[in-house]
């Protein structure tokens, strides 16, 4: 019975959690060069599948490229800008939301981007198309339990039809530091009674 009692409470004590909010501004990524796939960049994994005859998966662009002056930022494979995005542990996210822009901020073709997102509750999708006004603007998402979403562009013509991406903002569930002490005294417990037991029966 003291056995059982100390378990429980080591699983009650251990559904204390917060969520921890990141933001993926790939100013790790060195302005001008190129990425493989798959990228990890703050936690996120990208991948895009049109690698390779002498076409990079990834580039990072910065200096004022649309916004960014200070950073970088995230070009897909420039001929095909269809990429896939998950948590580079495989677990599940929440999206606020993130930043795009056609590359060259072309407002005569404007960029449609398409994400479709595998979730926990099932399959949805979200269309957004970029503004005719200079600069990044926010993708507000909101969604739980992402497994992965992929981001599609309009087209696959070079530039026009070619996504800029930024702060990515997601969250994710972590357990409170004092969460983690509880967990492992309730487990000391455990031992704890485990070995009394075998001693009052020996």
């Amino acid at each position: 019975m003291k056995v059982l009692t100390a378990i429980g409470a080591a699983m009650l004590i251990s559904g204390s959690a917060h969520a921890a909010t990141i933001i993926v501004d790939f100013n790790e990524l060195v302005v001008g060069d190129t990425y493989d796939s798959p990228l990890v960049s703050g936690g996120l994994k990208f991948e895009n599948p049109a690698e390779g005859n002498g076409v990079e998966a990834f580039y990072a662009v910065g200096n004022g490229w649309v916004t960014d002056a200070d950073g970088s930022q995230l070009i897909p494979n420039w001929f095909r800008s269809v990429t896939t995005i998950s948590q580079a542990n495989g677990k599940s996210f929440d999206l606020v939301g993130f930043e795009f822009s056609d590359a060259f901020d072309y407002a005569d073709d404007p960029l449609t981007v398409t994400l479709v997102f595998d979730t926990n509750a099932g399959e949805i999708v979200r269309t957004f198309t970029a503004d005719s006004n200079y600069g990044m603007q926010y993708a507000s998402i909101n969604l739980s339990g992402i497994r992965s979403f992929t981001l599609t562009t309009s087209d696959s013509i070079w530039g026009e039809d070619t996504v800029t991406l930024d702060n990515f903002e997601y969250s994710v569930t972590v357990p409170e530091p004092a969460t983690w002490a509880m967990l492992i005294a309730g487990f000391g417990m455990v031992g704890l009674a485990v070995r009394r037991r075998r001693v009052a029966n020996a």
